[in-house]
């Protein structure tokens, strides 16, 4: 039996002209937009954790997670 997997949908509507090179990105890796539009979110993710850590370090002087509640 196939188990179920859960999704939710992520969309945003963009210019005739993103859409274009982003289908063109697509054709040239051979990858859905799907596929192309997850690995750019997780990408964009990725640096946005990497420099809200950075941010956080240079503001308090500790690695963000290790700060103790109360402290």
């Amino acid at each position: 039996m196939r188990e179920k997997i859960l999704t939710k949908r992520l969309q945003f509507d963009t210019t005739p002209e993103l859409y274009a090179e982003v289908e063109s990105v697509c054709s040239l890796l051979d990858c859905s937009k799907r596929e192309f539009l997850e690995m750019a979110v997780c990408e964009a993710i990725n640096k946005a954790r990497t420099v809200f850590e950075a941010t956080f370090k240079d503001a308090t002087g500790q690695e963000f997670g290790t700060q103790v509640e109360g402290e």
